[in-house]
């Protein structure tokens, strides 16, 4: 399993992630971006945090498990670890 949390932009304060949860009749969309995510390529799945009520900050923040390959995502490669 792979952890994403998406920080880009946000550093490592995780209440001000810009990723996006929304719900619609046909399940969750999730919307944002990631440029690093150590062992990915390994995994089979992935745990992504998406902000659902920007209201509550770091209380209003779900996860969801992305199964790979899920359309939309882009692969993950293999790097060099010192």
């Amino acid at each position: 399993m792979a952890n994403h949390t998406f920080l880009a932009g946000s550093a490592s304060d995780i209440g001000a992630i810009s990723t996006v949860a929304q719900l619609s009749d046909a399940g969750w969309t999730l919307n944002g971006t990631k440029f690093w995510n150590t062992n990915c390529y390994e995994a089979e799945a992935m745990v992504v945090f998406a902000m659902t009520d920007k209201s509550k900050k770091h209380k209003g923040i779900s996860a969801f498990i992305v199964p790979k390959p899920t359309a939309g995502t882009i692969n993950c490669y293999d790097v060099s670890l010192l």
